[in-house]
């Protein structure tokens, strides 16, 4: 976190997990990763969960592409959990007997 200290009051740009670029000034941020960006369109709070960088940006680029999504989707989770978990309880009760 220490790197977005330097930030502090300075343009950035925030690329999300849903592809979307924020342009503002760093108002803050806190030990999870939570940052805050203001710009015309008012404040922004960013979970840390949905941020995937901070950089600095010099306000050259007028305007971003949308990158379609970076999310890491995985066909059919659910399927890997429920195999895990049955792992989990299978451990369970042995260690229990």
């Amino acid at each position: 976190m220490s790197l977005l200290k330097d930030l502090l009051e300075q343009p950035v740009l925030v690329l999300t997990v849903e592809g979307d670029s924020i342009c503002g000034s760093l108002d803050g941020f806190d030990k999870a990763g939570n940052v805050m960006v203001s710009n015309t369109h008012g404040l922004r709070v960013i979970r840390s969960s949905e941020v995937v960088f901070v950089a600095s940006y010099d306000g050259d680029i007028k305007e971003f592409a949308h990158i379609k999504d970076t999310k890491n989707k995985i066909q059919d989770e659910y399927l890997i959990w429920e195999k895990v978990w049955s792992m989990k309880l299978q451990k369970l009760q042995l260690e229990k007997n």
